[in-house]
C-alpha cells in the first residue's frame, strides 16, 4: 500500500459508506417505482422518497461531512508525518 492510499484510508470509508448507502436507497427506489407500476399499487411512491430523504439527510451527508472533515483536517497531518519518513 502506497503512503498515498495511506493517507487517504480514513477519509475513504465514510465516501465509501455513503456511496453504498446511496446505490441501497437507488435500489430501493427502483423497486419501489416497479412494483407500482406493474402491480398497480397505490401510496408506494410518496412514503418511498420520504425514506430517502430522511436517509440522505440522517445519514448519508453526516458521513460525507465526517468525509470531508477527515479530509482536510486529519490528511494533511498524517502526509506531513509521512513525508518524514519517506
Amino acid at each position: 500500500i502506497s503512503a498515498l492510499g495511506l493517507a487517504h484510508m480514513g477519509d475513504g470509508v465514510f465516501e465509501l459508506l455513503a456511496l453504498f448507502m446511496a446505490m441501497a436507497g437507488g435500489l430501493y427506489l427502483c423497486r419501489t417505482i416497479v412494483r407500482y407500476v406493474r402491480h398497480n399499487e397505490k401510496g408506494l411512491v410518496g412514503p418511498a422518497v420520504l425514506n430517502l430523504a430522511r436517509l440522505l439527510v440522517m445519514h448519508i451527508t453526516p458521513l460525507l461531512m465526517a468525509a470531508a472533515a477527515i479530509e482536510a483536517h486529519v490528511t494533511p497531518v498524517v502526509m506531513e508525518a509521512l513525508a518524514r519518513y519517506i
